[in-house]
């Protein structure tokens, strides 16, 4: 795969920091094409959320699963992996999304059903129970120590940092 950054992806504006949001990311190598992969936002308690849902019954488990939770009104994080979809993947993608879900509800203290979780990417593609524990690992492991660097999420190779 190319090294090649997309023009879409830049020139991306400065943005600043939203209160109560804070974002990190991390190269879990759900796919190997040397980038970050894996997006963790912690939200502060309290935070309110909506959402928009695709109305397709064939839909991943995190659709599921963010479609019967969202109705509470508030969440605690956001985890969003890019390569892997998980859809179509049945109960193993299921799994998959609970254990992250229990994961970092377990590290935050809060209700697993507060914790939300996106993936984009290839479908029929199950995310390892493994690969998505050691990327959710990652990302608890590294959430103090670049706490104070990852007050804005970059966009770009340029901004991106190596966190493997």
């Amino acid at each position: 795969m190319s090294d090649a950054i997309s023009p879409l992806a830049s020139p991306f504006p400065a943005m600043p920091a939203i209160a109560g949001v804070t974002p990190h990311i991390v190269r879990a190598g759900y796919k190997d094409w040397g980038r970050c992969d894996l997006t963790y936002v912690e939200l502060d308690e309290g935070t309110a959320v909506a959402g928009v849902f695709t109305r397709n019954v064939c839909c991943s488990s995190e659709v599921e699963l963010g479609r019967k939770n969202i109705v509470q009104g508030h969440a605690r994080a956001l985890v969003v992996n890019a390569g892997n979809s998980n859809a179509f993947t049945g109960y193993r993608g299921r799994e998959a999304v609970e254990q992250i879900m229990e994961q970092v509800a377990a590290h935050l203290g809060c209700a697993k059903e507060q914790v939300f979780v996106s993936s984009t990417g290839v479908y029929r593609s199950a995310r390892r129970r493994r690969g998505g524990a050691a990327g959710g690992a990652m990302l608890m492991g590294r959430r103090r120590e670049h706490n104070r660097h990852d007050r804005h999420f970059r966009k770009g190779r340029d901004r991106q940092r190596d966190d493997r």
